[in-house]
């Protein structure tokens, strides 16, 4: 549940259930495994500047990366009432809790 303080223009609440969490990082996985193949089929290039910024998939996969949060996720939703985040600058108060 993401909650959003705004004294005097805004206080409201968007209510996101963790299964919809859950299901879109599973989807993401999916569509980082297709990235994946494509990056495998792109032709290297010969810049080495591009090639220095591509190499990290070699050692970490994208889908490797989102199944780990995807993990920490599924972990976290086991503890209700847990706050994950508040942020409180001047008036502005935004809180990331699971309920």
């Amino acid at each position: 549940m993401i909650q959003v303080k705004v004294p005097k223009r805004f206080n409201g609440t968007l209510p996101v259930p963790v299964w919809v969490v859950k299901d879109f990082f599973r989807a993401a996985k999916n569509l980082a495994w297709v990235g994946e193949i494509l990056l495998r089929r792109k032709p290297q290039s010969q810049d080495k500047k591009v090639h220095k910024h591509l190499n990290w998939t070699k050692g970490v996969t994208p889908r490797g990366l989102v199944e780990v949060v995807e993990i920490v996720i599924n972990d976290l939703s086991k503890y209700k009432g847990l706050d994950l985040v508040r942020v409180e600058a001047g008036d502005v108060t935004v809180k990331i809790s699971l309920k």
